[in-house]
């Protein structure tokens, strides 16, 4: 007999005031919250899920309702661009269809690591939620009462008054072409008291609308990118039927631009309307100087098709203003900011380009929000269509009635396409939740993840061990904290890498090479994560080593084949995580990484008489 309780609310009240005393007391509230929904009457039936294979090329579509994911029948016919691009023999073509839009294809094999498109950008500056930045170098401004030694002085534009910072080399930079000259110019030309009449350091909502003034610039300065944005996609009308989005730029962007600037008989609200949702659907989070911004990269960039297992990886360089190469300035003044785009796998002719639109280490439910959200589709790759998403069971909970039984039953959901379907036991089949009641339980876990500290392996260890019962131990919230671990442990007071006991060592490599295992089928290839751990895993392998060696339970001659096989292995590790990391910006700390990484390749080879 099934009996409706109406209990799942206050079980999720007991679920966060319990989270944070005992694992067990924690296991058993989230058991109950699912177990009540499992005997809450179901309503409706699930809709039908179709299958996608990988070949669907999945991109924004302009219907809101319409999953984006393509069946191999689709329709699709290539489309003559020779005309309007001067560079399309890059290895690739443009397609178009009725769902997809255009999009890049390869129109040669690619190898993994070989560069597809190196672009510059169409316009860059702060992102929505800004605070004041210099608008042409991009470091962070302060009010006058923080200036010091380390936080440089806030000045003014001589020509329109807008405030950037005092370090000479920007000011230096200033005399030549840069992000802010053409908005410079359209402040001093208004003469308006009221351009500046509210403090862009206090009043930081100002900074929205700088970005779309730049992209409406264009207009009056250079016809070739206007026309570049205005081939772009913006979904107005979705965007129309989302009155937090569209309220929010009308009061940032439009009535900042037209009113506040001056600008009203240079720009119609539904210009300015259009180029925020370019730039919502089409710009790149981007970094500088420490600020984050976007920017818009084409003419081929943002033609790049979306897939959650992307085959490509791409960043973000300077390129130093060189004026009639005579001077140069250094990587930390102004300059051009590029988009590099590389074959993170092998890619192979007739094959689309594809990126990530979403974080790749979140689950299914979490992506597809952010992808309906903030770029208007909902995602049918291959990877959202699978409950298991492709073997790596990143969004799987744990069955309690398979666990009383000492078998391990992950809790999937029946139709991931589908944010209302119910999840269901992929062992016994006996154990059914609600979607609303996954998402709540999986909110509240999320909270308490993003409070973690970063360098509190404790509480890190703690949050793990609190939701071993609960969560799957490949569960992205889980693999988010692993991840932060395997980077911690080695680097931080009290965990240092000579510091660390051989339990600890094991952790590390243990934490690594789970997390590879992963990383090979989210971002397959060459991609900044494995990079990253690859270069990770090696430090306590070698740590091993040499510990080893020191307390002589390997000997250099009597172990000679073994010392030599273990540091083989060391080498291979550094030696690919150069290559993966030497792509990066050289400002960066990936960069930094592959550096060493060489360095440490060299000493172990040099160790072991191999020549490079």
């Amino acid at each position: 007999m099934t009996i409706a309780i109406n209990l799942t609310d206050v079980v999720l009240i007991m679920f966060v005031a319990f989270a944070f005393v005992v694992d067990v007391l924690v296991a058993v509230v989230i058991h109950v919250v699912l177990v009540v929904d499992a005997v809450v009457p179901k309503s409706g039936s699930n809709k039908s899920n179709k299958q996608k294979n990988r070949k669907n090329l999945e991109k924004r579509s302009g219907n809101e309702e319409n999953e984006v994911g393509v069946d191999d029948d689709r329709k699709t016919e290539e489309i003559d661009e020779k005309e309007k691009y001067e560079q399309i023999d890059q290895g690739f073509r443009i397609l178009t269809s009725e769902i997809m839009g255009r999009y890049l294809v390869a129109d040669k094999d690619f190898r993994a690591g070989e560069m597809i498109l190196d672009e510059e950008a169409i316009v860059v500056g702060p992102c929505q939620g800004s605070k004041p930045v210099c608008l042409v170098c991009y470091r962070a401004l302060y009010s006058k009462d923080k200036f010091s030694d380390t936080i440089p002085a806030t000045v003014p534009c001589k020509k329109c008054g807008w405030p950037l910072c005092g370090v000479e080399s920007c000011i230096r930079a200033r005399n030549d072409p840069n992000d802010h000259s053409n908005e410079c110019k359209a402040f001093e030309a208004a003469r308006k008291d009221a351009t500046f009449s509210q403090d862009p350091l206090i009043q930081y909502s100002l900074y929205e609308a700088i970005v779309p003034l730049r992209v409406l610039l264009y207009k009056k300065h250079s016809a070739k990118r206007w026309q570049e944005i205005c081939r772009m996609e913006s979904h107005d009308e979705i965007r129309k039927n989302r009155p937090i989005i569209w309220n929010t730029n009308q009061d940032k962007a439009v009535n900042v631009i037209r009113d506040t600037w001056g600008l009203k008989e240079d720009f119609s609200e539904e210009e300015i309307h259009r180029v925020c949702g370019v730039l919502e659907v089409n710009a790149f989070e981007i970094g500088r100087n420490g600020s984050s911004l976007r920017g818009l990269f084409g003419p081929f960039t943002y033609l790049m098709a979306h897939d959650c297992v992307p085959n490509t990886s791409h960043v973000d360089v300077l390129q130093p203003i060189n004026k009639n190469k005579l001077r140069k300035y250094s990587d930390e003044d102004t300059g051009t900011i590029r988009v590099q785009v590389r074959a993170s796998s092998a890619i192979s002719k007739g094959e689309a380009f594809y990126l990530s639109y979403a974080y790749t280490m979140q689950g299914t439910m979490a992506r597809r929000k952010h992808l309906y959200e903030s770029k208007f589709f909902k995602c049918a790759c291959r990877r959202c269509s699978d409950p298991t998403e492709l073997g790596t069971y990143m969004s799987a909970l744990k069955c309690p009635l398979c666990e009383k039984d000492g078998v391990i039953g992950r809790v999937l959901s029946t139709n991931p396409l589908d944010e209302d379907a119910e999840w269901k036991c992929d062992k016994c089949g006996k154990y059914v939740a609600l979607s609303s009641t996954v998402s709540s339980v999986i909110e509240r876990v999320n909270e308490e993840a993003e409070k973690l500290p970063s360098d509190d392996v404790e509480a890190c260890e703690n949050f793990l061990q609190r939701y071993r019962n609960v969560l799957c131990p490949s569960h992205y919230l889980c693999i988010g904290v692993k991840h932060t671990l395997s980077q911690v442990y080695g680097k931080i007071d009290g965990y240092t890498i000579n510091e660390l006991p051989t339990s600890l060592l094991e952790r590390k490599r243990e934490l690594c090479q789970e997390l590879i295992k992963i990383f090979d089928i989210i971002e397959p290839g060459k991609s900044r994560l494995r990079g990253i751990t690859l270069y990770e895993l090696h430090a306590p392998l070698m740590t091993m080593i040499m510990r080893d060696l020191g307390e002589g339970r390997i000997h250099p001659k009597r172990d000679k084949k073994e010392l030599k096989q273990r540091l083989l292995e060391v080498c291979k590790y550094l030696e690919e995580s150069r290559e993966i990391l030497v792509c990066e910006p050289s400002t960066s700390s990936e960069y930094a990484t592959a550096i060493a990484a060489g360095e440490g390749r060299m000493d172990n080879r040099v160790y072991l008489k191999i020549k490079p």
